[in-house]
């Protein structure tokens, strides 16, 4: 009777199925645990990458908006055309001869902000607008000096215009107190045309991800020419020069600039 008892009792199979569903849930809480400590990194990584591209999509909304305050104004380049008649009074006649000479105006390329604005001055005084200023100076006398000038100019000029233009980039960190951007490294493009290009990247973390946006400006030139015409005689020779000045202006209207939106790029290099 007690052998037949002890095979009818089922304590312990409820022992073993209560240690069963136990397992079953330590396995689940287990998963579980796993997977929100999952979903928090993806989380706060895509927190990262969100303020990454808040960072330089702002640093090139405010680049953009101080370049539609800047102006660059070149050195102006003078061509000028000496005539001079000498009279001979004895033999009743006269000479004239004619020569052209070209040179530089007094005064320097400037690259100013037409506001008052702090970030347009923070801008420009670090390093970016000197950068511009010195190959902007090279591109003035290869594409807006007129080719007679050249050709007819005599004697020695400090107008030289180069053989060609070679590609120019300046890097540099951009920040500022109105935006919370952090700091942002930002390549510029200069090209002959006078249009700018900026790419803007920010490290993201661990990882050494780059987030990257572009900036294209396009540029409005506009040439001032100015023409005088000074005359002078004495008893015997009467002297005309023809100058004409010509200086580059260019702008950067906020109306036709480009921001190109970016996107994640391992490896910490710049696109």
């Amino acid at each position: 009777m007690k052998i037949t008892r002890k095979l009818k009792d089922k304590k312990g199979v409820s022992i073993l199925l209560a240690l069963l569903i136990i397992m079953i849930c330590a396995v689940a809480g287990a998963g579980a645990i796993s997977m929100a400590a999952a979903n928090v990194g993806r989380y706060s990584h895509a927190a990262e990458e969100q303020q990454a591209y808040y960072s330089v999509t702002s640093a090139a909304t405010l680049v953009r908006d101080v370049f539609d305050k800047v102006r660059y104004t070149s050195r102006g380049v003078e061509f000028a055309t000496s005539t001079i008649t000498v009279y001979d009074e004895a033999a009743h006649n006269h000479t004239k001869t004619t020569s052209s000479a070209m040179k530089y105006s007094s005064g320097a390329a400037v690259m100013e902000s037409t506001s008052e604005d702090a970030n347009a001055q923070g801008i420009l005084q670090s390093g970016l607008g000197s950068a511009i200023t010195y190959q902007f100076n090279k591109i003035v006398p290869f594409k807006n000096v007129p080719d007679d000038w050249y050709e007819r100019a005599e004697g020695t000029t400090d107008v030289t215009r180069p053989s060609s233009i070679s590609a120019y980039s300046h890097e540099y960190t951009i920040t500022s107190s109105d935006i919370s951007i952090g700091t942002v490294v930002g390549r510029l493009f200069i090209y002959d045309d006078y249009n700018l290009s900026f790419s803007f990247t920010l490290g993201t973390g661990s990882g050494n991800e780059v987030y990257s946006v572009s900036l294209y400006l396009s540029a409005e030139v506009k040439e001032d020419t100015q023409t005088a015409i000074t005359h002078s005689e004495t008893t015997n020779e009467e002297r005309e020069i023809n100058t004409t000045t010509r200086k580059v202006i260019v702008t950067w209207p906020k109306a036709l600039a480009t921001i190109s939106r970016g996107q994640v790029v391992t490896g910490g290099t710049n696109p």
